[in-house]
């Protein structure tokens, strides 16, 4: 029994084994599987290309580029210039750093450049802009800190998104740490410390959200068009206003505290409107150094609704005649609240 038990066994292993292929190679010469060096990094180095009487290294088209290492900054030029005309550029820092010196101008400018990325690095110590990126549109900023750049941090043309940025000690009495022109997003950003002006200034029909503006000698957020909304916003001892806005702006969600001086404390408020048709609602106004929600404009419409203007100096709520304020509350130890208005402002 035991061979025949073994012949059976056998039988059934062999059934198992299937029919190999050919050992023969193919005709031909053989052919490359490896990818090439392009292949597997379709991107220019920025330290591989040439520079001009302005430019350290300039980009003259469209593309990808990133940088293999640190770059110092050149007296009489910028750290990278991308040529005026062109479109479609991405610049990937790479987690290095652009370092400017006396005497250089600035890390990017691309100031008549279309759609152009830059992204994951930092920018240091030029005496103009951090990235000039210009009237063309579409710059898209992230993942970037900037500093100590004396003309301003960046500044970007309309239909811009800035996002996840930094932006400390940059900018002067005449240029912000951030400019973004029409329906341009900010959303994200820390900007602190501009020596002589305003932290964030937006242009009409953008937003600018989940930032926070700190310690510049102007004001922390302001528009300078019509129907920006700023949502959900921090800003705590700015020289100037917290918020400052134009018509037909809407601000909400929004904390201002500590902002204003003892020189314009008649005239800041931790959040101001100077025009018409603008709203505030759901804010929260504390120990600035003027007036906690101010409206300027006499007859111009703006409505002002569940708002909390505690402990400023010159007034809670200074509200011009001919605008909308909701009933406001006074808190009384005994009493609390006493009004039951869904919308009513406290102080």
């Amino acid at each position: 029994m035991r061979p025949l038990l073994l012949s059976a066994l056998f039988a059934c292993h062999a059934a198992t084994v299937l029919a190999q292929g050919s050992l023969t190679p193919p005709p031909g010469a053989p052919v490359a599987s490896m990818k090439t060096l392009d292949q597997i990094e379709a991107r220019t180095p920025i330290q591989s290309l040439p520079g001009d009487s302005a430019n350290r290294y300039i980009i003259s088209q469209s593309g990808s580029y990133y940088l293999t290492g640190n770059i110092a900054g050149v007296i009489g030029k910028n750290a990278i210039g991308v040529t005026n005309g062109i479109s479609n550029v991405t610049i990937d820092l790479n987690g290095f750093t652009l370092t400017g010196i006396n005497g250089a101008l600035t890390g990017i400018n691309a100031p008549q450049v279309s759609n152009l990325s830059v992204s994951n690095g930092t920018i240091f110590n030029f005496p103009l802009f951090g990235i000039n990126a210009g009237v063309n549109g579409a710059t898209r900023l992230e993942r970037l800190i900037i500093s100590h750049c004396a003309g301003g941090g960046a500044a970007a043309g309309p239909f811009a998104s800035v996002r996840n940025c930094t932006f400390l000690v940059c900018g002067s009495a005449t240029s912000p740490s951030l400019l973004v022109l029409n329906e341009s997003i900010v959303d994200r950003c820390v900007v602190q410390g501009n020596p002589g002006g305003d932290g964030i200034q937006a242009d009409y029909n953008s937003i600018v959200s989940t930032c926070i503006a700190s310690e510049n000698a102007g004001s922390g957020i302001v528009t300078n068009g019509a129907s920006v909304r700023i949502v959900g916003n921090n800003c705590l001892a700015n020289l100037g206003d917290g918020i400052r806005g134009g018509s037909f702006v809407d601000i909400s969600d929004c904390t201002v505290c500590l902002n204003g001086s003892a020189s314009n404390a008649a005239t800041s408020g931790g959040i101001r409107l100077t025009s018409s048709s603008g709203r505030v609602d759901r804010c929260f106004s504390n120990n600035n150094l003027g007036r906690g929600i101010a409206v300027d404009l006499v007859n111009g419409g703006n409505t002002i609704t569940r708002n909390s203007s505690v402990a400023n100096t010159t007034a809670n709520y200074a509200i011009a005649s001919g605008n909308r304020p909701a009933l406001i509350v006074t808190y009384s130890p005994a009493t609390g609240f006493t009004s039951g208005d869904p919308l009513a402002n406290t102080q």
